[in-house]
């Protein structure tokens, strides 16, 4: 009887090892595979708050680009977004592209009360269809993905950032 009950046991541990071995290894596996689709900026289909589709071909050219995944509830998103609003001067070298998962109504009201409508440099977009978790691999909010002006990753912040930790890795190898 003892040799069952060990014999079981080990059993157990043994498959929990493994499984454990096998979660860990897909684990680095997905995020290595979320980096690498990351590293530039992908393609992607989000809609404006105003209802019109806003694609990658959509940014502008000659400025960096800053994607920052929100909630209009969340105090973290609102102080971050507080934070670049008022350092405005950061908005004259990055594009922000605010994604939230909120119903277009919401973020109208959103734009509307914050005034967004009115910063060239700033659209807010609905990511009705998940896009945003499944490509960059977090739904955290906020998150900020910070892209140079040759679309390639140069930063990715999870939780509030400020707009100094922006230019600051906006600004390191310059």
């Amino acid at each position: 009887m003892k040799r069952k009950i060990a014999f079981v046991t080990m059993s157990l541990a043994l498959a929990a090892a493994v499984f454990l071995a096998y979660r860990i290894y897909a684990g680095v596996f997905t995020r290595r595979e979320i980096a690498k689709r990351i590293e530039v900026l992908p393609e992607f289909d989000f809609n404006t708050h105003d209802g019109k589709p806003f694609h990658r071909a959509d940014f502008p050219d000659d400025l960096s680009i800053a994607l920052l995944y929100f909630n209009t509830t969340c105090p973290h998103c609102n102080a971050e977004i507080e934070d670049i609003l008022t350092n405005s001067t950061l908005l004259d070298s990055v594009y922000f592209l605010m994604i939230s998962r909120q119903k277009l109504e919401f973020l109208s009201q959103f734009v509307h009360e914050k005034k967004l409508a009115s910063w060239k440099n700033i659209m807010v977009v609905t990511d009705a269809k998940d896009v945003f978790p499944k490509t960059f691999g977090t739904a955290m909010v906020p998150t900020l993905l910070l892209y140079g002006e040759d679309r390639r990753l140069i930063k990715f912040f999870k939780g509030e950032t400020s707009t100094k930790a922006i230019r600051r890795a906006l600004f390191a190898g310059k």
